[in-house]
């Protein structure tokens, strides 16, 4: 009889902690506060035109876990009549955030958890990129450099010997997303094309209209 009673004592005080742990922890989770950040900057339609009196999306995607993805995160302000924007974004995931408008993409890849107030988006973005040669091997006239044209969809073609110049200027080259930081992009070349090896020079877009990217592509 003692030893049912004793039982029958474990088995509520029991029940009591769990009870108290279950509501302590929905009350945590009730009461849990989102962070909040305040992100500004400028839009624009194109160079020089900004996005006036406009509403533009923040998005950022769900959390993947091994039980699904979370719903995404959207919020929205609306510029003023210069293209400028604030927003208090509160910020519940680890992905990037991007800026929409009218269903376009207009910058993507925005740091989370910080305040930001020099984000500029175009949602029609170009850029304006020089391709420098630095020859340090002309070659002979025996030999063709192919490199790539961002003024075509079509590479440049150069018969030797070469000379280190600037080759071209492209000022209308269109980007498809730009970035926070900057899009990848690639200088290609080689020497005859039937080779198949080709060189490489990297960078990034990280400047736009009329404020010239640089790119030099050295010939050995």
């Amino acid at each position: 009889m003692k030893k049912s009673i004793s039982n029958n004592i474990s088995l509520a005080a029991l029940l009591f902690v769990s009870i108290v742990f279950l509501t302590s922890c929905k009350c945590k989770k009730d009461t849990e506060v989102i962070p909040t950040y305040t992100l500004s900057g400028r839009v624009f339609s194109e160079c020089n035109l900004p996005l006036a009196n406009a509403k533009i999306s923040f998005h950022q995607d769900g959390e993947s876990t091994l039980v699904g993805t979370s719903e995404s995160n959207d919020q929205s302000t609306v510029t003023d009549a210069n293209g400028y924007f604030s927003i208090a974004y509160e910020n519940n995931g680890s992905n990037p955030i991007e800026i929409w408008h009218d269903a376009k993409k207009m910058l993507s890849g925005i740091p989370i958890r910080q305040d930001i107030n020099d984000i500029v988006g175009y949602k029609n973005a170009r850029a304006c990129i020089q391709v420098k040669l630095n020859v340090l091997n002309p070659h002979s006239s025996a030999d063709t450099l192919n490199i790539t044209n961002f003024a075509s969809s079509t590479p440049l073609s150069l018969v030797g010997p070469f000379t280190s110049q600037v080759l071209y200027t492209a000022p209308y080259y269109s980007i498809l997303e730009p970035t926070y930081y900057g899009a990848e992009a690639r200088v290609l070349w080689n020497i005859n094309s039937y080779t198949g090896v080709f060189n490489k020079t990297d960078f990034k877009i990280n400047k736009y209209c009329n404020d010239t990217i640089f790119v030099t592509a050295t010939i050995n």
